[in-house]
């Protein structure tokens, strides 16, 4: 499991914490410490999906945030942000935003709707943006194949013109512009979000402890 989910589910799985306010930074008032039933309906304001079991609230905002979603870093650095040296901040999508300077680097997708989660991590300087889910795909995965597959930003041809399918889907890879991954040594090669759909997909019943944010993305 990548790096940020399991993290998250590690801390989730500890003793309850004797403070019954978090200050997160994702809102401006303390939440308090709470338990929710899963026919109460409520959702969370991060990966807006219904909260069963622990979570933390804010009631006179009526914000909610799952116990899992709050152990997502606030900073992260990616190795594949060309800025190497800048940091990607989570932020919120907020309903001003303008759709037309989203484009994520990784899946190539342009609306910020088909995202999971209701925030990305972002880098201002470059204008570099990141799924949630994106962002914590491993750099290396095995998914159901022998070989090792390894995430790049473009593949290593020169000819534009060359046409490529992936081994997942059978379509078409762009040779730029967009991540994927590969093993040169198979010559097995598919899709960035294609690869992301078979990790989540294989992924054992600790997914299932999120209830329902990385359930809809298979």
């Amino acid at each position: 499991m990548n790096q940020l989910l399991r993290a998250a589910f590690a801390d989730a799985s500890d003793p309850p914490i004797r403070d019954a306010a978090l200050n997160h930074f994702s809102h401006c008032h303390p939440l308090l410490r709470l338990h929710l039933r899963e026919t109460e309906r409520i959702k969370c304001n991060f990966c807006d999906s219904i909260i069963s079991g622990r979570g933390y609230a804010c009631l006179r905002c009526d914000y909610y945030l799952h116990d899992v979603c709050r152990n997502f870093p606030k900073e992260i650095r990616h190795d594949f942000h060309p800025g190497y040296d800048h940091t990607l901040v989570l932020r919120p999508f907020r309903l001003g935003d303008d759709e037309e300077k989203f484009h994520y680097a990784a899946c190539g997708v342009d609306d910020y709707e088909l995202s999971l989660f209701l925030s990305y991590y972002c880098c201002r300087l470059c204008n570099f943006n990141l799924h949630v889910e994106c962002a914590s795909i491993p750099i290396t995965l095995g998914l159901r194949v022998k070989c090792p597959l390894h995430l790049l930003f473009s593949l290593p041809i020169n000819s534009e013109s060359a046409s490529l399918s992936c081994s997942i889907c059978t379509e078409v890879v762009p040779i730029s512009g967009s991540w994927l991954f590969y093993n040169h040594e198979h010559d097995y090669l598919c899709h960035f979000d294609c690869a992301a759909i078979i990790e989540f997909a294989t992924e054992s019943d600790s997914m299932t402890k999120l209830q329902n944010p990385l359930k809809l993305y298979l």
